[in-house]
């Protein structure tokens, strides 16, 4: 008796540890949908060579942006939108540590 008690206790707690695991991944895709729309119209500012505009967008993604490999992408890219603004200084000030 005292097992299937046990038991029940154990299965009666796995919603909750399922969501526990799930609530991350379920967080970060809803960030990543936000900074693809994001990249989205700062590539659409990039092409249509507002460039200023398009390091403002890039430089905001960069700032929110989280992992290596995005922050050396779209920090590259909204470094080049500053110097192509002609505001090289702006384009520095990014990788200052």
């Amino acid at each position: 008796m005292i097992i299937t008690i046990l038991s029940f206790c154990k299965y009666k707690a796995l919603p909750v540890y399922l969501l526990l695991l799930l609530l991350p991944v379920i967080c970060n895709g809803q960030q990543t949908t936000d900074n693809q729309a994001a990249i989205g119209v700062a590539f659409e500012l990039y092409q249509a060579k507002e460039y200023q505009k398009s390091a403002e967008a890039f430089s905001a993604v960069f700032r929110s942006a989280q992992g290596a490999q995005t922050i050396g992408d779209y920090g590259y890219i909204a470094a080049c939108s500053w110097a192509k603004a002609g505001m090289n200084d702006s384009a520095f000030s990014l990788f200052d540590v």
